[in-house]
């Protein structure tokens, strides 16, 4: 039996957190930052029917908490680039983690520790879990016009759109975070990291550190030509 038990929602839209009350003058740069914030709690649980209402029907309850909060600014640069920063925060809290373990009987001498097994222990509390990451991109317009007296040409208009970005994310299996525990598995001679929050209701930081830069290049040809069925203007676009 799968239940989910009320679920709460909340959201502000986008608004300016730097701004003045009474702009004068120009506008500071922080005070062009925007950001919004949405928040979404759930519960759930998952038990069997012979356990409905009982006190064991809770121990498959899930909850959760998960805030997200984008900041982003855009600005000009050099009067021709428009320049665009984005930092993605968010935030998960939990009521408990599962820890694991490989285990075997260390006291007999003859037990083979390949023949152990994975033990999960589960951990109530208060835990925060956060992730962030960055972006940021660079773009313009290049226009190019031509036009011409004679033929079925009228004129031509070529728009060239450039753009480079960049993205950047921490590793967050580093220990310095906490969200990622390991174990040593004897029956594949190897060394496990996991995450103590992989089975929660809004997931785990990623691991691993990932960043990237990307290059577009985009280009609009447009045309416009002499037509006799248009007889207002006398021209149509390509």
């Amino acid at each position: 039996v799968d239940l989910s038990l009320p679920e709460l929602a909340f959201s502000v839209g986008r608004f300016h957190p730097f701004r003045r009350q009474n702009v004068q003058g120009r506008l500071r740069w922080y005070e062009e930052i925007t950001m919004n914030y949405n928040m979404n709690a759930r519960n759930e649980i998952n038990t069997t029917e012979p356990d409905m209402f009982t006190s064991a029907m809770f121990d498959g309850l899930r909850s959760g908490v998960q805030h997200t909060i984008p900041l982003s600014h855009s600005f000009r640069v050099f009067n021709h680039f428009n320049l665009s920063n984005s930092i993605n925060y968010n935030e998960r809290w939990y009521f408990r983690k599962i820890e694991q373990r490989w285990e075997y009987d260390r006291d007999d001498i003859f037990f083979n520790p390949a023949d152990g097994q994975v033990v999960n222990d589960t951990i109530t509390g208060f835990f925060g879990v956060r992730d962030f990451s960055y972006s940021s991109s660079l773009n313009t317009r290049i226009y190019g016009m031509a036009q011409f007296r004679r033929g079925p040409v009228t004129a031509v208009r070529h728009v060239v759109s450039p753009s480079l970005g960049f993205s950047l994310r921490p590793d967050f299996a580093d220990p310095f975070w906490g969200y990622y525990g390991t174990y040593y598995d004897f029956n594949r001679n190897e060394e496990v990291t996991y995450s103590y929050f992989a089975r929660e209701m809004y997931g785990t930081p990623q691991a691993g550190r990932s960043g990237s830069i990307n290059f577009s290049l985009t280009n609009n040809l447009e045309m416009k030509v002499r037509s006799r069925r248009d007889t207002v203007n006398g021209e149509r676009k390509i």
